[in-house]
């Protein structure tokens, strides 16, 4: 991927960047988040696997460094999650912690196991490196652990609705979780509303912005093609879910004529739930 974007000299550097151990200053930085956006592979009823992205959430400490190599994280997935049995056993896991009131963020990849029902999610680390902190939305909390009505999933469907086509179209951020050869990784999307383009209802379009360089999400969709992708409605705490296929283009499309590279997604399921998280977020302007 750093050869065909020409960025080869970075390489180097960025393998400097990733460590297999947690730094104590990304330990402080995980205990001070509220949110965790994940990546995991499920077995749909049809016996077949997909890539999802999901969240988890919490108090301060939720998420904690028990050694240099392992995090537990004291938070479940609702019962309805697509993820909600993905860790019964050991299974490939991306975390992102990012913290959107300052702009920082830290991918942690690995494998992770709830070794009980009421137990936290235990990860074992393989790599944890920054990332910079470009076209991330700068957001503030206005309410945390909000009184709501439980969870409302929509049933599961294979398209888009109306509401859902604005509700993309709106969006300025996105997360995606990709996999291949048994890893997972949980990314970041930013850009100005309308950057996150729904062609119809089972087809999305968007561009790859320059950022950090690393090109782990393009080098796992070149070797596995299935893509998870989350959307979050800050005001309402309501979150979009979307599993499917998603295809590198190496060349401008009349869409976005000014990039040169654009990720084709094809929908697969769609899952949205109301009242999904307990936090409301408000953007910031001034950073």
């Amino acid at each position: 991927m750093q050869q065909r974007a020409g960025t080869t000299d970075a390489a180097d550097a960025i393998l400097r960047a990733i460590r297999h151990e947690i730094p104590q200053p990304v330990e402080t930085f995980l205990r001070e988040q509220h949110l965790l956006v994940v990546a995991g592979i499920a077995t749909g009823g049809d016996a077949s696997e997909h890539v999802w992205a999901s969240l988890l959430t919490g108090t301060p400490g939720f998420v904690s460094v028990t050694d240099p190599r392992s995090v537990s994280i004291d938070a479940a997935f609702i019962a309805s999650d697509p993820l909600y049995h993905a860790f019964d056993r050991t299974a490939p896991v991306g975390l992102l912690a990012i913290e959107l009131s300052t702009r920082r963020r830290v991918r942690l990849n690995g494998h992770a196991q709830r070794l009980n029902a009421d137990g936290p999610l235990v990860m074992h680390v393989d790599d944890v490196f920054p990332n910079c902190r470009q076209h991330i939305r700068a957001r503030e909390i206005v309410h945390d652990a909000v009184a709501e009505a439980p969870p409302i999933v929509r049933r599961p469907e294979t398209t888009l609705t109306t509401t859902q086509r604005e509700w993309i179209a709106n969006a300025d951020t996105f997360f995606v979780a990709t996999s291949a050869e048994h890893r997972a990784d949980a990314s970041h999307r930013g850009g100005e509303r309308g950057f996150l383009r729904a062609l119809d209802d089972t087809h999305l379009l968007w561009p790859d912005y320059d950022g950090n360089a690393m090109f782990l999400t393009l080098g796992n969709l070149e070797l596995d093609p299935r893509c998870g992708l989350l959307l979050i409605d800050w005001e309402r705490g309501a979150t979009l879910q979307l599993t499917g296929n998603a295809h590198v283009n190496w060349r401008p499309t009349p869409h976005f004529p000014e990039v040169t590279r654009t990720i084709s997604y094809t929908i697969e399921r769609v899952v949205e739930t109301t009242n999904a998280i307990p936090i409301r977020w408000q953007t910031r302007d001034d950073i």
